[in-house]
């Protein structure tokens, strides 16, 4: 009794596996899809790829946005795409950029804020990356008396 059923599931999983491989499925499958899509190439570039080849200029942004409406994006959607991929000034070179240009900290939190901060971070950030004299520092200028009167107008840029 066990013989049968074992020989009728055997033959059954060898008709299904042989089946499976001339159907558009499995390694044959596979061979005749490469095979068409060496002649008729039709597979597109993902979004994030197209988003990344307009940023270094390698598409226009007519070929761009004709290429994103095949992915199904409007072309507002496509730009809105293109800032989240896009090169943006890191929280320290916003400060650094912010102090070259004499900006008065509160607009140095607004710029980072801008780019994604939250206020009260923006404003810890700012605090954090200012310079603060370590206790050696204060103890090696005490002794080279360079907060004497004397040496204070002699060697300070702003008197």
């Amino acid at each position: 009794m066990f013989i049968p059923v074992a020989v009728k599931m055997i033959g059954a999983g060898a008709a299904g596996g042989m089946i499976g491989q001339m159907l558009p499925m499995g390694p044959i499958g596979q061979m005749t899809g490469a095979f068409w899509n060496s002649l008729m190439p039709t597979t597109r570039l993902d979004p994030a790829t197209l988003m990344r080849l307009r940023l270094l200029q390698q598409i226009g942004d007519e070929d761009y946005h004709k290429q994103m409406k095949f992915a199904g994006y409007s072309e507002e959607r496509a730009d809105m795409g293109l800032l989240t991929v896009a090169s943006w000034l890191d929280p320290g070179s916003i400060i650094r950029a912010g102090w070259r240009e004499k900006k008065p900290d509160e607009e140095i939190v607004t710029d980072l804020v801008a780019h994604g901060w939250i206020q009260p971070e923006a404003e810890r950030l700012l605090t954090a990356a200012k310079f603060y004299p370590s206790p050696g520092d204060l103890v090696n200028w005490q002794a080279k008396e360079v907060f004497e009167e004397k040496m204070v107008t002699e060697y300070h840029p702003l008197t």
